[in-house]
C-alpha cells in the first residue's frame, strides 16, 4: 500500500522505522530469530526504498547516521543483535526484577551470569539439551563482542575459570 505513494527516499526511511522495524522490535527482543530472517527484512526494507530498482546510493551511505551524510536507516541484522545484547546488560545488572528468574534459572545450568564476564569459546559449550535457541543466540551474539586476549599477568588472575 505504502510503496504506491510517491514518497521520498527520507519519507520511504520514515515508513520503514516507524510502521515497519517497530513492530518486529519487540518480537525479535524476546523471540530467537531464524537465520535469513534478518537478511530477509534489510531486503525488504532496501526494495521499498527503491522500488526493487537498482539503488542509487549505497547501503553502507544510507545506515550511516545524519551527521556524516547518511540517511540513519536501521541495519536490521545489527538491530537485533543490539536488542539482544541489551538483554545480556540488563540481566548482569544488580537489580532483582522478577523477569529475571527464568533468564537466571536458565542459564545457571551453564555458569549463569558468569558466563557473561568469562573468556570462552561458544563452540566448546554443551548448550545442545539445556538452553532455549533464543539463549543460545544470546551467548553466540556476546561471545562475538566480549572475546578478548588478556593482555598482562593480572588479567589472567582476575578471569573466572
Amino acid at each position: 500500500m505504502w510503496s504506491q505513494r510517491d514518497l521520498s527516499i527520507a519519507g520511504k526511511i520514515n515508513i520503514i522505522k516507524t510502521l515497519a522495524l517497530s513492530k518486529l522490535v519487540f518480537i525479535c527482543s524476546v523471540m530467537n530469530t531464524p537465520k535469513n530472517f534478518c537478511k530477509e527484512v534489510d531486503k525488504i526494507a532496501f526494495d521499498f526504498i527503491w522500488i526493487h530498482k537498482p539503488a542509487k546510493i549505497k547501503k553502507t551511505t544510507l545506515i550511516k547516521q545524519k551527521t556524516v551524510g547518511g540517511l540513519d536507516i536501521k541495519n536490521f541484522t545489527l538491530f537485533d543483535k543490539a536488542l539482544k545484547l541489551n538483554l545480556v546488560k540488563r540481566l548482569c545488572s544488580n537489580s532483582d526484577a522478577p523477569w529475571q528468574y527464568i533468564p537466571k534459572l536458565l542459564l545457571a545450568g551453564v555458569g549463569g551470569t558468569e558466563l557473561f564476564k568469562s573468556n570462552y569459546d561458544y563452540n566448546l559449550l554443551d548448550l545442545d539439551n539445556r538452553l532455549p535457541t533464543f539463549y543460545k543466540q544470546i551467548i553466540f551474539y556476546w561471545q562475538d563482542i566480549a572475546t578478548a586476549i588478556p593482555k598482562n599477568k593480572n588479567e589472567v588472575h582476575s578471569e573466572p575459570i
